[in-house]
C-alpha cells in the first residue's frame, strides 16, 4: 500500500476490525470484487476459510473459474455444489422456492436457488453461517451508476445508503432472497461490507475515492498483497449471469411442455410453474 494512501489504510484497518469480531466460517466466494475483498481480510487476519461457489451440471461459469484460481493461489479448500441441469428437476426447485418464499419475483428465485443448495452443504459441514459478500456500501451497479452521473453525489451516497441494512428487504429483492434461502437450512450470511463503523466510513467516500484506479479499487488498495497475487473478476455483473443460472431459468421459456401460455417473462412463468392450474 502507498504509504500516503490513507483513506485505503482506514478502509483496511475498520474491515479488518469487522472482521475480526467476527467467526472464522466459510466465505461464499464468487469471482467478483466483493467476495475476493472478504477473503483478503480473512487471510490477513491468518485464517484460511473453506470456500463455497455452485455450477450448474457440472459447467465452470466464469465466476468458477476466477475462484478456483483464487482458492489454488491461496491454497485454499473449494467446495464446488452442483445444481442438477434438467428441467424436471428445475420447475420442482422453482415450485419449492417460490413456495417458501412466497414471491415470484425473478431476481428472488434466481438468487435463492444456488443459496438453497450451497447452504445445505454447508449445514452438513457442521457450519451455521457463512461469508456474503453482499452491500450497498461500495455499490457500483449500473443503476448506481445512473444514479450518480444524472443526480450527482450525494444521491448516489443516499443510493448506496438505502442498502446498508443486512439483508435489506427492499421489493423482495435477491439479497433477502439469499438470507432466506440460508436460513432454510439453518445458515446465517454474514455481510461484513455493511457492518458498523466500516460501513460509516465506506459510505462517506465518494465515488471516485471508491472507484481508483478500477471499478471498486479501494479494496485492491486495501490489501495490495493480496491483489497482487490474487485473481478476480474485473466486470461488475451479477452471479447469476457469470454461472450461466439466468440463462438456465431461461430456456423454461423455450420448452412449449412447460411454458403452455406462450409467457415472456420469468416471473410469470415462475406464477405459471406455481399455479395448481398448471401443475
Amino acid at each position: 500500500m502507498h504509504a500516503t494512501d490513507r483513506t485505503a489504510q482506514r478502509w483496511r484497518e475498520l474491515f479488518l476490525d469487522v472482521m475480526s469480531s467476527l467467526p472464522d466460517v466459510p466465505i461464499l466466494l464468487s469471482g467478483g470484487t466483493d467476495s475476493a475483498a472478504i477473503l483478503s481480510a480473512a487471510l490477513a487476519l491468518g485464517r484460511t476459510p473453506d470456500c463455497y461457489t455452485y455450477s450448474i451440471g457440472g459447467v465452470a461459469g466464469t465466476d468458477l473459474r476466477v475462484a478456483q484460481l483464487m482458492c489454488d493461489t491461496f491454497e485454499l479448500q473449494l467446495h464446488v455444489i452442483d445444481l442438477p441441469r434438467d428441467h424436471e428437476s428445475l420447475v420442482r426447485d422453482i415450485r419449492e422456492i417460490v413456495a417458501r418464499l412466497g414471491t415470484t419475483r425473478k431476481a428472488a428465485v434466481q438468487c435463492a436457488h444456488p443459496m438453497w443448495y450451497m447452504a445445505r452443504a454447508i449445514a452438513h459441514a457442521g457450519f451455521d453461517a457463512t461469508y456474503c459478500g453482499t452491500g450497498g456500501v461500495i455499490e457500483d451497479n449500473r443503476t448506481g451508476g445512473i444514479i450518480l452521473n444524472t443526480q450527482g453525489e450525494e444521491a448516489f451516497r443516499e443510493y448506496r445508503r438505502k442498502n446498508l441494512t443486512p439483508g435489506y428487504t427492499q421489493d423482495g429483492n435477491g439479497t433477502w432472497a439469499m438470507h432466506t434461502a440460508a436460513q432454510w437450512s439453518g445458515v446465517a450470511l454474514l455481510e461484513p461490507l455493511v457492518m458498523e463503523p466500516f460501513a460509516t466510513y465506506s459510505l462517506s467516500l465518494d465515488a471516485r475515492e471508491i472507484n481508483r484506479p478500477v471499478q471498486k479499487g479501494i479494496a485492491m488498495r486495501a490489501f495490495p498483497e493480496f491483489w497482487s497475487r490474487g485473481r478476480w473478476r474485473r466486470t461488475n455483473s451479477p452471479m447469476q449471469v457469470n454461472s450461466g443460472l439466468r440463462d438456465w431459468h431461461a430456456t423454461l421459456l423455450d420448452d412449449p411442455a412447460i411454458n403452455r401460455r406462450g409467457r415472456k417473462s420469468m416471473a410469470h412463468l415462475y406464477a405459471d410453474i406455481t399455479s395448481e392450474d398448471d401443475q
